[in-house]
């Protein structure tokens, strides 16, 4: 055997593999209900974004052709990896997502909008140095045929001051109860550990599941800081078929199931409010005007229902 063969046949040195994992930035969980129709623009938006990413697709108990095109975009895209449910609303769909998601933030994406965003990596640049809970950018939809906008709370934005600004969670809603408050979970993103670490999860109901979160979330951490943009990030569509326009029976026990809810998050406010012996502490006047912002924030929640 000649000296080239025995150089071929010789065993290589086995290569280490590397045992850090580099963490996924950002996990995007996508609820899929019935959304053949605009579920392919959804994904490419999310494909090109410029981050390490994942997105996570939980289909609802789809009857359309959904499945087919997600299992589609999955066989040529790594990032994306389908869950299949029974149907059991937005809420349950959303919650499965937190508890597989990977990555360093979360942001909820329904399957019949799509982002706008176009600079993704720099916000998250400025979340990191921020050390914020939560970012918050302006989300576009249509109104009678007109392009409308949700625009920014923070006055130092509104003006045109800044592009952006980072507010306590608290002033941010009390911001928002004055100005109107939207339901704008996804309008931006939440770092995971601060979902999880304070077990917030989405109201197992066919509607008003964004809102009732969005009371929760400041509820739980009101002194978490919320980083708001001037970017749009987000187009909203109305989707006579989605999730949230399930029917009228869904509907109904839906509100059953959330009024006990918002009761139940009241008086969790109310009992911690009473249990705080400084009536002059900081803690003693938050959880005050939680209360107070609770009793607004939850009659235009239910009236905007009726």
């Amino acid at each position: 055997m000649s000296n080239e063969t025995l150089q071929k046949t010789k065993k290589q040195p086995t290569k280490k593999r590397s045992t850090s994992k580099k963490q996924v930035l950002m996990s995007f969980i996508v609820p899929v209900y019935n959304a053949e129709k605009d579920l392919a623009t959804c994904l490419d938006s999310l494909l090109k974004q410029n981050v390490d990413k994942e997105i996570i697709c939980i289909n609802d108990g789809s009857t359309d052709g959904s499945l087919a095109i997600l299992e589609n975009y999955a066989q040529k895209n790594a990032e994306i990896r389908i869950v299949t449910q029974r149907n059991a609303g937005p809420g349950a769909a959303r919650n499965r997502g937190i508890k597989l998601a990977k990555g360093k933030y979360i942001w909820f994406v329904d399957a019949d909008d799509y982002l706008l965003c176009e600079n993704l990596q720099e916000i998250c640049n400025i979340a990191d140095e921020q050390n914020v809970e939560m970012v918050r950018g302006v989300m576009q939809f249509k109104s009678n045929g007109e392009d409308m906008f949700y625009l920014p709370y923070a006055e130092e934005i509104r003006s045109g001051e800044y592009r952006g600004f980072t507010n306590l969670a608290i002033n941010y809603f009390q911001m928002g109860l004055q100005l109107g408050l939207a339901q704008k979970v996804c309008a931006g993103f939440y770092a995971s550990t601060f979902l999880k670490e304070n077990k917030l999860e989405f109201a197992k109901t066919y509607f008003a599941e964004n809102g009732l979160f969005e009371l929760a979330t400041f509820c739980a951490a009101p002194k978490a800081k919320v980083l708001e943009i001037v970017d749009v990030l987000y187009f909203y569509r109305e989707n006579p078929t989605g999730l949230t326009h399930g029917e009228n029976t869904k509907q109904k026990q839906g509100l059953a199931t959330l009024s006990p809810m918002l009761l139940a998050l009241v008086d969790t406010q109310v009992q911690a409010t009473l249990a705080i012996e400084d009536k002059h502490s900081e803690a003693y006047s938050i959880h005050k005007d939680l209360v107070k912002f609770l009793n607004f924030a939850i009659g235009d929640l239910l009236y905007t229902r009726i």
